[in-house]
């Protein structure tokens, strides 16, 4: 009735501890890889999971996602990054809110409180703050947006885990300037760090 979705790049020192820890909560698995990944993710991933598409992000992460959501055969999904891990708590709630709403079509979504902690290594110095996500949701929802992707909810109600049973978003700081790096490729997230707006490499 649940299926985990994922988009992975280079990732094999997070992936095999996070769909073991998360896998007997799930009922399936849809991983998709980004071939640009260098690494094991795609070999863990064929371990954990028959359903692995391998393809380009193509500046596009929404069209990645959903390319992985058209895998999905259970009505639910939940939605992980690799660096992302859920409270024991929450994957708690997720299992017994699934008994309660698997079948309410009124509900589409809940919403979880994500932990973002950066730099955690170095307590004194880590940047941290909380915000919602809709990370547990039908599987005809999709996503848009290339970069800061979202998910399309044009109707239906969304219900919110408990603030204490949170998404923990854990990254070093070199973890974290490495990405900003990667992001500032897109013109979108260049305008909100102030830069310019180049030409799209793509």
């Amino acid at each position: 009735m649940l299926t985990l979705h994922m988009l992975a790049c280079n990732e094999e020192l997070l992936l095999q501890s996070l769909l073991n820890y998360v896998g007997p909560y799930v009922t399936d698995m849809a991983l998709v890889v980004d071939n640009k990944s260098t690494d094991g993710t795609e070999r863990i991933a064929r371990c954990y999971s028959k359903k692995v598409l391998v393809r380009p992000l193509g500046m596009d992460f929404s069209a990645a996602r959903n390319a992985g959501l058209e895998m999905v055969d259970t009505p639910w999904v939940l939605h992980l990054d690799a660096d992302e891990w859920p409270q024991r708590a929450l994957l708690d709630y997720i299992a017994a809110w699934l008994k309660r709403y698997l079948w309410d079509e009124e509900i589409v979504g809940l919403v979880v409180f994500r932990d973002n902690q950066i730099g955690y290594e170095a307590p004194d110095n880590m940047l941290r703050s909380v915000e919602p996500h809709v990370r547990l949701f039908r599987k005809h929802l999709r996503f848009q947006g290339r970069i800061h992707e979202h998910l399309h909810i044009p109707k239906g109600v969304l219900d919110y885990a408990p603030f204490d049973a949170k998404l923990l978003h854990r990254k070093t700081w070199p973890r974290q300037k490495a990405a900003d790096a990667f992001y500032a490729q897109w013109p979108e997230q260049r305008a909100i760090m102030g830069g310019t707006n180049e030409p799209d490499p793509s």
